[in-house]
């Protein structure tokens, strides 16, 4: 009997335990003034809900980091004017950042990071920015 409560006891953890994805555009070029879509698309194994995911965007520049959007459990902040998330997006498993009327100040290296239960990725994109 104990045999089978510990073999069910390792099959159910196994069951349970989840796994977690980040797929991101390594690099995207755009043009003063332009809205840019960066691409941060998720998979993970265990049905998706709002109220257990958190997905926060930052934007580096050096050694300066700073937030750009944060989602957190069903909760949306935009830090920078002109971004934004789609909320019915994140429950499709997409966490696309929009960012609007592109300048030179958005050049640099944005990271996607998703936390679903305790499940964490990253994936980073690199943002280049040209004059028109």
């Amino acid at each position: 009997m104990n045999y089978f409560l510990v073999e069910l006891t390792i099959f159910c953890t196994v069951s349970l335990a989840a796994s977690l994805e980040v797929v991101v555009d390594p690099a995207i070029n755009a043009t003063i003034n332009e809205d840019v879509l960066l691409g941060c698309l998720f998979t993970h194994t265990v049905q998706l809900d709002l109220r257990y995911i958190v997905i926060e965007w930052n934007h580096r520049v050096g050694d300066d980091e700073k937030a750009v959007c944060l989602f957190d459990f069903g909760d949306y902040e935009s830090c920078r004017s002109g971004s934004s998330l789609s909320i019915n997006e994140i429950s499709k498993a997409n966490a696309s950042l929009l960012l609007k009327n592109v300048t030179i100040h958005d050049i640099g290296s944005y990271s996607c990071t998703v936390t679903i239960l305790s499940d964490k990725a990253t994936g980073r994109v690199t943002l280049a920015v040209t004059g028109e």
